[in-house]
């Protein structure tokens, strides 16, 4: 749940109805969940960290009576966990651990702040490692190689494998995937 809200930068609704089919885990690194409706329409989001963490939540709720829901619940029609549920979940959890932010605990929608936060630094940090393409090119910035002399795919990958570093140090764990 945790991974879901910060690491991958959900919604606490999103979180609660999250489904297996959702899910495309493949070997090419471009693992991902699709949703065929958010807030602001259809999209989908980058699984950048937690994979690992992902496949054997799976593993452990692989059961002949589950009905594929990340976080199922035998009291709910939906067969999932409500929104609600995810936010004072995520609260016990911080509160749990002790964890607050200007006094109080964290909420679950934090963690959505949180991953744009943790993004934006990202990729600052990816520009600063074109420092010194851009010197050895006499280029006046950085921003200049990344826009012209960059392709999109090369961006993409710079800006996830910097996320990736960024979200290993924030948990504390070296996850591949």
């Amino acid at each position: 749940m945790v991974l879901a809200l910060g690491a991958w930068g959900l919604r606490p609704n999103e979180v609660a109805s999250l489904s297996i089919d959702q899910f495309i885990l493949d070997a090419t690194g471009d693992e991902r969940i699709v949703f065929e409706q958010r807030k602001n329409g259809p999209g989908e989001v980058a699984l950048l960290f937690g994979v690992d963490v992902l496949k054997q939540r799976i593993v452990d709720l692989d059961e002949p009576q589950w009905e594929g829901y990340l976080f199922p619940s035998e009291r709910s029609s939906t067969g999932h966990i409500a929104p609600q549920t995810v936010t004072n979940r995520f609260r016990q959890l911080a509160v749990d651990a002790g964890i607050t932010v200007e006094g109080e605990p964290p909420t679950a929608k934090m963690g959505r702040r949180f991953w744009y936060t943790t993004y934006n630094e990202a990729v600052k940090e990816m520009l600063a490692g074109l420092e010194g393409v851009a010197a050895d090119q006499g280029s006046s910035s950085t921003k200049i190689v990344e826009q012209n002399y960059l392709s999109e795919a090369e961006k993409r990958r710079y800006r996830r494998e910097s996320m990736r570093d960024e979200l290993s140090q924030v948990f504390g764990i070296n996850l591949s995937s």
